[in-house]
């Protein structure tokens, strides 16, 4: 339940930030593109809206999602102004902080959580013509962060979850092309990249990880041969041509897994890399994720009768795995493949042996 809020409540935290707007791009225009682009993901979008001289000033913002036949989600996205430019063009701004509410209503239960939206110094503009939008953004901070209230587990356990990404120095564009089906294309560069999850169990382990990376770059794609995506039957949707790309590509990047259980030692795995790129995607042909990381070091605490300490490096790392998604009666193909290029290990890991 808790993966399906992040999943819903990021494609609404993305997506409101690069919306759709038509050819003389009024305010207005923008206003229902955004009512449409909402419908595209499944959602009804509506707001309190007021017009002025400068444009449109909408509050209480709310999107209200169907997940399946017994679960809805509502995300209540706070406010927003549409200003129209004298050139033509249209702003979009938004609070320097707000908090987005995802609700997740149920048959049987119910849960909440709630994302704060990281703005600084942002600035969004629209051009382009009907069905072919492109979008610059510009931030000194965007990100977002989010913290689920408290829930049970299968075994009577609390457990509390966070979430948090961060970019500094964000310069994105994103194109949005609605001739034939949906399509959506974003790239951004990235002064600094940070990404942190963290999960606290009453009576089990907590574990967090921080992904940090500077000199970064990242991609979106979407297609889609319809306009709107069933996401309560999201396999089916595959099945008839959905694709998703996303791809991220750094410079010098720390990565640290922390690994805590009750009155034991922490366990902590700290990895550095000089540059590299990752890729995920999915699509009717499967589940595909790549990686590839040049001058990698990497390193694992001695931590007693429980782990055999490891540090070392490796010049070289690729990774590439294509799994399928569905079944089928038709032959399907899985790829694993790996490739490491000079990997030394410290002598503390043969002392062990």
């Amino acid at each position: 339940m808790y993966i399906r809020q992040i999943l819903v409540a990021g494609l609404i935290a993305f997506s409101i930030n690069s919306q759709p707007a038509r050819a003389e791009l009024t305010v207005e225009d923008v206003w229902n593109d955004l009512s449409f682009y909402a419908a595209i993901f499944g959602g009804e979008l509506s707001g309190d809206v007021s017009k002025s001289v400068a444009g449109l000033t909408v509050s209480n913002i709310r999107v209200g999602f169907q997940v399946n036949e017994s679960n809805a989600a509502v995300l209540e996205l706070g406010n927003l102004q549409i200003i129209g430019l004298d050139d033509g063009r249209v702003q979009l701004i938004y609070p320097e902080d707000q908090v987005v509410i995802v609700q997740d209503v149920g048959a049987e239960t119910s849960a909440s959580s709630s994302i704060r939206i990281i703005c600084r110094d942002h600035h969004v503009i629209a051009t382009g013509r009907p069905g072919n939008v492109t979008y610059e953004t510009k931030a000194e901070e965007l990100g977002f962060e989010l913290q689920g209230d408290p829930r049970q587990d299968e075994e009577g356990n609390t457990v509390e979850t966070g979430l948090k990404f961060l970019s500094q120095g964000f310069v994105g564009t994103t194109q949005v092309n609605m001739q034939n089906g949906v399509e959506l294309r974003h790239s951004a560069s990235h002064d600094a990249l940070s990404y942190y999850v963290s999960s606290q169990q009453e009576s089990d382990a907590d574990i967090s990880l921080l992904i940090a990376a500077k000199d970064a770059t990242s991609s979106y794609t979407l297609s889609n041969p319809k306009e709107s995506i069933e996401w309560s039957d999201f396999v089916s949707a595959f099945k008839e041509g959905l694709s998703l790309q996303f791809g991220f590509g750094f410079g010098p990047s720390t990565t640290e897994v922390t690994f805590e259980e009750p009155e034991t030692e922490e366990i902590r795995f700290n990895m550095e890399s000089r540059s590299g790129q990752v890729k995920y995607s999915m699509a009717k042909n499967g589940w595909g994720y790549s990686v590839s990381s040049q001058g990698i070091t990497f390193s694992v605490p001695d931590v007693e009768d429980t782990v055999i300490p490891v540090a070392g490096t490796i010049e070289h790392l690729e990774l590439d795995t294509l799994v399928p998604m569905f079944s089928s009666d038709s032959l399907q193909g899985l790829v694993l493949k790996g490739n490491v290029t000079n990997l030394t290990l410290a002598d503390d890991f043969w002392d062990e042996f």
